[in-house]
Order: structure tokens, then sequence, then C-alpha cells
């Protein structure tokens, strides 16, 4: 059972997965270890290293989607994923902050103070407990759009505004 509070990782969804196997024979114990009884000799049973790349491979398409301006449709009406910008007028300087001892916050009004945001629109429908349905990108993949903006600051362009 998953935690309430926890974040989802692909070996949480591996072990959810009905149709596990464990690799072949190896002198050590395979992460996630899949027990004897979970072990299923079905068409569609694959490891652990074969789920995690099928998975990341979508994952990766799905970024390069969202990087390009795009939009990403969720099947079974579940919405859309996207990427929003927002113009910011004050940012926290974290070393400054650091250094005295007190939040610090800069303002700066050029034309380059665009953030981006991650964006889930869905349709209004009751969800249990909405705060948990939520998600963010990781800090390496933002950075990677915010240096394809450096490149070619039109590209901030292509983001719907929030």
């Amino acid at each position: 059972m998953l935690l309430k509070y926890k974040s989802r990782s692909v070996r949480d969804l591996y072990l959810q997965y009905p149709y596990k196997k464990n690799p072949p024979f190896t002198n050590t114990i395979p992460i996630p270890y899949v027990k004897q009884k979970d072990v299923s000799d079905h068409k569609w049973s694959i490891t652990y290293a074969e789920y995690n790349e099928v998975i990341n491979t979508f994952v990766d398409e799905i970024i390069k989607l969202l990087q390009d301006g795009d939009e990403w449709q969720i099947g079974s009406n579940m919405g859309v994923i996207s990427l929003r910008k927002i113009k910011c007028k004050s940012f926290l300087d974290r070393i400054a902050s650091k250094d005295q001892g007190k939040r610090v916050t800069r303002v700066r009004n050029n034309y380059e103070n665009y953030m981006l945001v991650t964006a889930w629109d869905r349709a209004k429908f009751a969800l249990r407990n909405k705060w948990l349905w939520r998600f963010k990108l990781i800090p390496k993949v933002l950075r990677d759009i915010y240096l394809k903006t450096d490149e070619d600051f039109t590209h901030i362009f292509k983001f719907k505004d929030k």
C-alpha cells in the first residue's frame, strides 16, 4: 500500500504492476526484490529494469512535448498538462538571505522575469483530496528549458500565460 504523503516513484509503480518477474540469477539480490509468490509467468512479465526503461522513455517523450510549449492530453478525460509562464517582479535572494539571516527579496523590472510553472487543467469533477493530485518537473528539466530560453528568448513565448 502506498503512503498518503509519499512521492510516487517508478519503483512504487512497478510494485503495483501485476506481471512482475525477477532478473536471471545473479549473486546479488535485485532491487526491488520481488517475492516468489508475486512472480508471474505471463507473456507481459518484465523485470524492473525493463519496466523502468519503458516508463522513462514515455516520460522523456512527454518532457520533450512540454519543452516545446505543447500540451499533453491525458487519456480517460483526465485533462491537459502544460507549462505556463508567469511574470514575476520580486525574487528571493537565497545567498543574501543566508548571509543576513533574514529573508531578502530583490525587485527586477525587465522583460526577462518569466518563470515556468506546471499546470494541470482538468474538468470540474469531485476528486477526493485534490491537493494530492499535483505534479512538478525536476529541477534539471526546468534548467534545460531556461537554458534553451537563454539561447533564444522568443522560445518563452511558446508557453501560455497563467
